[in-house]
């Protein structure tokens, strides 16, 4: 009886965390706000990357970086999720994206109609972002 007592609450305790994929936050979601902050202090937004607008399509096991750029070209990238792990109100995915070489974690919290994550770029076999850090809210694309 005691066993099944403790199983019963170990249950319930892990209930609220998903782990493996993000159905929970699935959706399409615009860039509110975004800064790249590089290794030397500097913060880029999506304006000094050359992007006028950005949304971010999020399913269970990928997600695809969408950017307009101010010359009006559109520029995709798709990542395919390798984990996640989704609570209450937060989580994390672990990604691969098609330009990199080794797969980048990002921490996320999360609304019904918003996410905010943060990615820390610290892999020093990418000298180009080592030591990097950018962070985003996204706001649920509205039908």
């Amino acid at each position: 009886m005691l066993k099944q007592a403790l199983f019963a609450i170990v249950v319930m305790l892990a209930a609220p965390v998903m782990a493996g994929d993000l159905s929970a936050i699935s959706g399409r979601y615009s860039y509110a706000r975004y800064s790249l902050t590089l290794a030397d202090g500097r913060q880029l937004g999506l304006q000094d990357l050359g992007a006028t607008r950005g949304v971010l399509d999020i399913d269970k096991s990928t997600i695809e970086l969408i950017m307009v750029m101010a010359d009006g070209k559109v520029i995709r990238a798709r990542a395919r999720v390798l984990s996640a792990e989704v609570g209450a109100n937060s989580g994390h995915w672990i990604a691969q994206w098609p330009d990199m070489s080794y797969p980048v974690r990002a921490d996320f919290s999360y609304s019904k109609d918003a996410v905010d994550y943060t990615t820390k770029f610290q892999e020093p076999s990418d000298p180009q972002r080592y030591g990097s850090e950018e962070r985003a809210h996204l706001e649920r694309a509205r039908n």
